[in-house]
């Protein structure tokens, strides 16, 4: 009656993967300090100081005095200060006063911007260049030895090269 039951399995329950609600700063809030945030953050009341967070939006009723770093940025309220953002929206009821960074932006007819807006390229993974060249591969451009330095120390083997043997030869004609 009170026995275990034979069965040992149990139930895994996962964690839900979809992304946490916005942190929200309602219209009857006020905060004067920074907001550090690896999510969403809604600010629909008065914040005084630095925001920094992956996405950001501004309501109607929102305002933000400081500097802004975030992926992306919608705007709708009151922004004074400089806003930096892979992607930036202005909604006809924002009013933008600073410079805005920028990969892409987007600006409402009716929005309102005081400042620089500043177009960056988009921040790609280091590609290998094509053009590099070793310093020991001198040999793709032609270029030969003057002197093999074979009466001086081993350790300044550094052979010389003549620019004149890679030239065309009209170029060398020139010279």
């Amino acid at each position: 009656m009170f026995s275990r039951a034979k069965s040992t399995s149990r139930t895994v329950i996962a964690a839900d993967s979809k992304a946490a609600p916005p942190s929200i700063i309602s219209s009857d809030m006020k905060v004067t300090g920074d907001i550090i945030s690896e999510g969403e953050v809604q600010i629909d009341g008065a914040v005084k100081g630095d925001v920094r967070c992956k996405a950001l939006t501004i309501g109607v009723t929102g305002s933000i005095q400081g500097e802004v770093q975030v992926e992306r940025a919608r705007i709708h309220g009151v922004m004074n200060g400089q806003l930096q953002a892979s992607s930036v929206f202005l909604a006809s009821t924002a009013r933008m006063v600073g410079d805005v960074i920028h990969e892409s932006l987007a600006v409402e007819p009716g929005a309102f911007v005081d400042g620089h807006c500043h177009h960056v390229e988009q921040k790609k993974a280091e590609e290998p260049l094509k053009n590099l060249m070793l310093a020991d591969d001198h040999s793709k451009l032609g270029l030969k030895p003057v002197s093999d330095h074979s009466q001086e120390k081993k350790a300044d083997r550094s052979p010389q090269y003549a620019i004149k043997d890679v030239l065309p030869e009209s170029a060398a004609r020139a010279s």
